[in-house]
């Protein structure tokens, strides 16, 4: 084998963008005292893009995704709960679940946000799922809220570093038809 069949690329421009949204993140939450900086961090991870033109449509569509999916889990969430009393079976809590992921699929699709359905489940599922009677440290709501608050985080950190570290030249927030590096 030659030397330079043996080369490795470099690193990327945008790697090193997330690794530093990422490490900004989490250097927030400390100092913050806030905890769940992941959720933080799954924003940057998904919303720091090659352009800021790209990054601010995704961080939009998980805004909206993020505040659906939470919002309209609590009320799936308290008819679970109050159906899972009378009706203890799986299959009713997978029926419910089922349909709430139904109705906010075919709402974003109604509402043209086909790109921001997978998170909008995600997050969805996240509160309906993950929270119960018996496991509930937070109401429903504040758990929607603080999952809101983390992803705006991320959105707000992974913005600032595609704009402010190595941003593309001439780009602005709203930028059009810049072209992408790695």
């Amino acid at each position: 084998m030659s030397k330079e069949s043996m080369k490795l690329p470099g690193i990327g421009l945008r790697n090193i963008k997330t690794a530093l949204g990422v490490f900004l993140c989490i250097l927030l939450y400390g100092i913050l005292q806030r905890p769940y900086a992941f959720f933080a961090c799954i924003s940057v991870v998904i919303c720091l893009s090659n352009t800021m033109e790209s990054s601010y449509q995704t961080g939009k569509e998980r805004m909206i995704s993020t505040a659906a999916g939470g919002l309209l889990g609590i009320p799936f969430l308290y008819f679970k709960n109050s159906v899972m009393e009378w009706l203890s079976f799986q299959a009713v809590e997978a029926v419910v679940v089922s349909l709430g992921i139904v109705l906010l699929i075919y709402l974003f699709n109604l509402l043209g946000l086909k790109g921001a359905i997978v998170n909008a489940c995600v997050v969805f599922l996240s509160v309906v799922i993950n929270l119960s009677d018996t496991q509930q440290l937070l109401s429903p709501f504040m758990y929607a809220v603080n999952r809101i608050i983390d992803n705006a985080a991320g959105i707000v950190v992974a913005l600032a570093v595609n704009k402010y570290c190595f941003p593309v030249k001439g780009e602005s927030c709203h930028g059009a038809g810049q072209e992408e590096r790695m």
